[in-house]
């Protein structure tokens, strides 16, 4: 057996976690997903160690990856202070060697912001609500789970004429995410043969 350890500083460990999570994710979704029994295809801990063997060896792709896998960086003008989504304090000079070419997403405040307002135009939430629903809650408004684990809930559902508005949108877990559902709708199976779920 192969062990590996490293220790790296919160915004590079920030990063490699996001990635390693996004893969981990998407292999997830690949084994059947909350529609189908994953864990009937591999372990969990074996879709960690085949991302974490694939993101290791692989080369990075091209393209924009989704707001929720990418590190971001809070400052808040008012208070001059600036840290990590999980709320880790960056030191202005770590802000500093940055500089504008880091593959990070700054989030500054000083007054109010401007919400999106999509309507029943589309059901997913959109590259920019997921900024501001990062930069709003940081992680699963039930549980706390990493924005990485999230999705973006529709608390009016949208079978029920709920709007994807930002003021209708809040990130939750898988987990906490079919709680929500459940809670409200009954039985999971009955909702994914009739097509019900959210």
């Amino acid at each position: 057996m192969v062990h590996l350890h490293a220790e790296l500083d919160p915004v590079t460990g920030a990063s490699v976690v996001a990635s390693l999570r996004q893969r981990i994710d998407q292999l997830w979704h690949a084994d059947g997903g909350r529609d189908g029994s994953p864990d009937e295809e591999r372990s969990h801990e074996q879709r960690a160690a085949d991302a974490l063997a694939e993101v290791i060896t692989t080369p990075p792709k091209v393209g924009t990856p989704h707001p929720k896998h990418v590190v971001h960086i809070i400052h808040q003008l008012a208070s001059g202070t600036a840290e990590l989504v999980d709320t880790t304090p960056l030191p202005d000079h770590v802000l500093v060697e940055l500089g504008p070419a880091a593959e990070v997403i700054g989030h500054v405040f000083d007054g109010a912001g401007q919400p999106l307002w999509l309507g029943r135009t589309t059901r997913l939430a959109s590259r920019d609500q997921w900024m501001a629903l990062i930069a709003a809650h940081r992680g699963c408004r039930e549980c706390g789970a990493g924005i990485d684990r999230c999705q973006a809930h529709h608390p009016l559902e949208w079978e029920r004429g709920g709007a994807s508005d930002i003021d209708n949108l809040v990130p939750l877990c898988h987990t906490c995410h079919g709680v929500a559902h459940r809670g409200s709708r009954g039985d999971p199976a009955r909702r994914r043969r009739s097509g019900l779920m959210a």
